[in-house]
């Protein structure tokens, strides 16, 4: 006699969950998110020339580690 165990796996069931998830936010069921980011007193983000230079130098060095190439300056 064999027996077997028939509890199944939950991952499966947290997949299922995920696909429906998925589904239900891409034919917009789900409220729609708004994020607003802005500065001092609800104006714009001011930021001078060189931090957004480091910004952009940042943001090409991470770029670079991801796709293996060097960073272009």
């Amino acid at each position: 006699m064999v027996t077997e165990d028939l509890n199944g796996d939950p991952r499966y069931l947290g997949i299922l969950l995920d696909c429906q998830m998925r589904r239900a936010k891409l034919i917009g069921l789900d409220e729609a998110l708004k994020t607003e980011t802005t500065g001092k007193g609800g104006g714009p983000i001011e930021i001078s020339d060189t931090e957004r230079v480091a910004k952009l130098e940042e943001l090409l060095v991470k770029v670079s580690e991801r796709t293996g190439e060097e960073p272009t300056k």
